[in-house]
């Protein structure tokens, strides 16, 4: 059951109580084994089974516990074994109806349970996985053959002190078929384990790609374009939480500020969310349309999305000193981040035709475009959480391919309504606490944010010939998508390593030389610790220096600001740059 809640606590002392649930409508009854399987399940802790061997091999001496050899096939199915049994423990479920290549998350194993599961598969095992490994091998084959081939030694020392000794095995061997070899299922000693399945997977294929793997096999294309020049930024401007402007923004960052308050846009007390706070933008109403000739009717109908990019987008190109007549028919592009939106469920049946394009995602970076007369294109991107970091990489694309000769990327998030907040908040995803840990023992989630950030972009050659102001430069960029995984949502640490490795050998860039890490970092028991592996791994197939690099999360000060959170980190690096300090 899910959201459950006491409506009349006082009732506890009359010996009553009103228990109100929302099912998730998983019914799990008790059902017999087919009958083709061994009715009796023995456990794996007490003994592993025989190795099947011609019989002209057998030693009639009697030998010592351990003298056996184990055999590959003996570690696997132990493995097997031990993992299945565990995961059934954990669902309440009969093992026999676990298929070694359905998704964990198929089966409702969800990230509490995987923690308990890995704990009890290590104890077994006498290994170290690592809590997070079920989002990478995500199916029992694939963590079989992780387990076996990543900790083969230990699994080979584990079994000998198991083995029983020989002249306890004799009835195993006495049976014979027609081919001198023992049958498989005389080699099954009191306790051991039973190969139910024993034609599983002998015509399949399987291949696993593990990061290692790939990134070996894979031939790195570097294209021209791309060695050529790097990307400046010359220009930027943002808003996020309660700083209206990226000024305001770096002295919060300074001193340590965490911009996270109690939300009262909107009364959330009646309401069953598990967070109640957030860094939310302040004066979202507030627009001024006719500075951009638009009337006041269709502001009205305009999402504050719209509203808001479009003036931080013109006050960017004053930063970088290009806003007015000047851009005029250039080759710019505009990419812009965004997430969705909710405003136009504020409207009541009878709206004007102005509502239709003031709430399209489409529009947020035409707006722009149309009201400056920009010849690029003009680009939203709704990738989640990274929407705004892709709208960078696109336009670092267009300058590559000098389909742009300038661009603006960013990405803005603004809600509402508080739909989101009971969406994450179902899900489980939101801090109850009011705070994002990132990469800390106490995170239990993360906090709803607002925001929007846009950067001005050229080719460095460009900028250094125009004599522009120049923040920093993009050396490279890359993205790439997790595949399959322990859930829809949940993150890969070998997709990600291999991306950053793809970068860096790419663009030539060595980790050594990196000082600070910008990390997405929402602060969760999971997706953390794999965003931290993931890098600590990239590095490590670089160099072996340890204490140079700091890493961090804008999110433990803004939160989480969805579409506008990677350019609020990038903002954040340039600032820092800026002011020659890493924020605490």
């Amino acid at each position: 059951f899910r959201s459950i809640f006491f409506p009349v606590p006082e009732a506890c002392e009359l010996g009553n109580q009103i228990i109100v649930a929302q099912s998730d409508g998983v019914v799990r009854q008790k059902q017999p084994l087919p009958s083709r399987f061994e009715p009796e399940k023995q456990s794996v802790s007490e003994s592993v089974s025989l190795p099947a061997q011609p019989v002209s091999q057998q030693k009639t001496n009697k030998r010592q516990r351990g003298d056996v050899g184990v055999t590959d096939q003996m570690i696997e199915d132990y493995v097997r074994t031990v993992i299945r049994e565990n995961i059934a423990a954990a669902l309440k479920m009969e093992e026999t109806f676990i298929q070694d290549d359905r998704s964990f998350s198929e089966y409702g194993l969800d990230s509490i349970l995987s923690v308990n599961v890995i704990k009890l598969i290590n104890k077994q095992c006498n290994i170290t996985l690592q809590t997070t490994v079920l989002f990478d091998y995500n199916n029992v084959n694939q963590l079989v053959r992780h387990i076996t081939q990543a900790y083969k030694p230990a699994l080979i020392s584990l079994l000998k002190k198991n083995l029983p000794p020989v002249e306890d095995q004799k009835d195993a061997w006495e049976e014979v078929n027609h081919t001198g070899y023992a049958t498989e299922q005389n080699l099954t000693h009191d306790g051991g384990i039973q190969r139910r399945q024993k034609d599983q997977g002998k015509d399949a294929i399987q291949v696993e790609r593990s990061a290692e793997r790939v990134y070996e096999k894979e031939t790195v294309q570097i294209k021209t374009f791309m060695q050529q020049d790097s990307i400046a930024i010359i220009g930027m401007s943002g808003r996020f939480g309660k700083a209206n402007s990226i000024h305001e923004l770096w002295k919060y960052l300074a001193n340590g500020t965490e911009l996270v308050e109690e939300v009262t846009r909107w009364d959330l007390s009646g309401k069953n969310i598990s967070c109640k706070y957030g860094s939310l933008l302040e004066h979202i109403d507030q627009f001024d349309p006719l500075f951009f000739n638009i009337s006041g009717l269709e502001a009205t109908y305009m999402d504050p999305q719209q509203r808001i990019f479009l003036e931080e987008a013109w006050k960017a190109l004053e930063d970088a000193g290009y806003a007015g007549s000047g851009m005029d028919g250039r080759l710019c592009g505009v990419y812009v981040g965004w997430g969705g939106s909710d405003y136009e469920s504020l409207f009541g049946d009878q709206v004007p035709p102005q509502a239709f394009w003031g709430n399209a995602g489409s529009v947020i970076p035409a707006r722009i475009a149309y009201y400056l007369n920009l010849q690029g294109p003009a680009v939203a991107v709704d990738t989640a959480c990274s929407s705004s970091l892709v709208a960078i990489h696109l336009a670092c694309q267009s300058l590559w391919s000098n389909e742009t000769e300038m661009a603006l990327a960013g990405g803005v998030c603004i809600q509402t309504t508080p739909k989101f907040y009971e969406n994450a908040g179902r899900a489980g995803m939101l801090s109850p606490t009011g705070h994002c840990y990132t990469f800390d023992d106490r995170a239990d989630g993360f906090v709803p944010g607002e925001g929007v950030g846009v950067v001005v972009l050229k080719r460095l050659r460009d900028a250094i010939a125009d004599g522009d102001h120049i923040y920093g430069i993009i050396r490279g960029s890359g993205i790439n998508q997790d595949g399959t995984t322990n859930g829809i949502t949940a993150p890969s640490a070998i997709s990600q390593e291999r991306l950053e490795r793809h970068v860096y050998d790419t663009f030539g860039i060595h980790p050594e030389q990196i000082q600070m890490v910008e990390a997405h970092g929402t602060g969760t028991k999971l997706g953390d610790p794999i965003e931290y592996g993931a890098l600590t791994r990239a590095f490590r197939h670089y160099t072996d220096k340890k204490g140079y690099c700091a890493i961090g999360s804008i999110k433990t000060n803004i939160g989480h600001a969805a579409a506008a959170a990677g350019v609020a980190g990038l903002i954040k690096i340039l600032l820092a740059m800026k002011h020659r300090q890493i924020p605490p």
